[in-house]
């Protein structure tokens, strides 16, 4: 493996990051993890006008960069990077947020779960912690079976991708970790997630909010009135295609899904579009009309 050898048992390992107008924090979030691995691709989803990371890190051996001029969203990026990455010869794909960092030793753990389960072929899918509270150091060649894993810092192996399909391009956006998942369990395959793996990662923006300024006031994660329809379009899509396999997990979803809505309509400031996106939401999934993009 080149790179720094702490990590050699992780060698042939690609990785992928989709990136979106990045701020500043991006290119460092990106070092953070870039010794963990042979090749990253960077699909960069961005306008001209917003490109922002830096020559140094674009230029490293281990990068191989993709400007794509306007942005085709998170399904399409990840598989024109697992199809760069079975073209060069590599197993498996790390994917990640661009607002998605490692810290404070994970990635020798990650290093030592990745050699434990990496040649078990019924995996398909190994997702991590995303609250460091949740890890046990002592614990690295454990894990759970789950039926989801979100896409950042999730491990993906390639001949399954293959195999199944790769990413839903449906998607564009949200639901693309969670369909791949459900997808690949249906075909046989096993999701599992770490116990001593955990990655710092932002689900969105928190704030704190209550009803009147003052009732049942709490951290809220909120979105934008146009993720909001994302998540409405396709959380039913993915819904109808999966919830006779996963009853109790989509129960559980569905009480989830409907605090989100009711979080964003009320806390995120823009009330009348956030509504108007959600009906629009379910309109075009009722029509089966996945054309939108941002």
């Amino acid at each position: 493996m080149t790179g720094n050898n702490r990590y050699e048992s992780a060698k042939s390992l690609a990785g992928v990051v989709v990136v979106y107008n990045p701020d500043d924090s991006v290119a460092g979030n990106i070092r953070s993890y870039l010794p963990f691995l042979d090749r990253l691709y960077i699909i960069d989803n961005s306008k001209p006008d917003n490109r922002n990371l830096p020559g140094d890190l674009l230029s490293d051996v281990k990068v191989h960069y993709v400007f794509k001029d306007m942005n085709t969203g998170v399904s399409a990026a990840l598989n024109e990077a697992a199809g760069l990455a079975i073209g060069e010869g590599f197993s498996w794909l790390m994917t990640m947020d661009q607002d998605s960092s490692f810290e404070n030793g994970q990635l020798e753990a990650y290093a030592e779960a990745f050699k434990s389960f990496s040649s078990i072929p019924g995996i398909a899918v190994a997702g991590v912690q995303h609250d460091a509270g949740h890890i046990n150091l002592q614990e690295v060649e454990k894990w759970n079976h789950t039926n989801a894993v979100i896409t950042s810092g999730s491990l993906v192996r390639l001949s399954t991708w293959e195999e199944i399909g790769g990413f839903d391009a449906k998607l564009f956006i949200d639901e693309v970790d969670h369909e791949y998942c459900y997808r690949s369990i249906v075909h046989g395959y096993d999701v599992i997630i770490l116990s001593s793996v955990a990655i710092k990662h932002n689900l969105g923006k928190t704030r704190k909010a209550g009803y009147l300024s003052v009732l049942s006031s709490r951290g809220r994660i909120l979105h934008s009135p146009q993720r909001v329809y994302f998540m409405v379009r396709n959380y039913l899509y993915v819904k109808h295609k999966y919830g006779k396999h996963f009853r109790e997990e989509f129960r559980r979803r569905d009480r989830q899904v409907l605090v989100s809505l009711k979080n964003n309509l009320f806390f995120n400031g823009h009330f009348l579009e956030t509504l108007s996106n959600i009906f629009q939401g379910f309109i075009d999934y009722k029509r089966n009309n996945f054309t939108r993009t941002i």
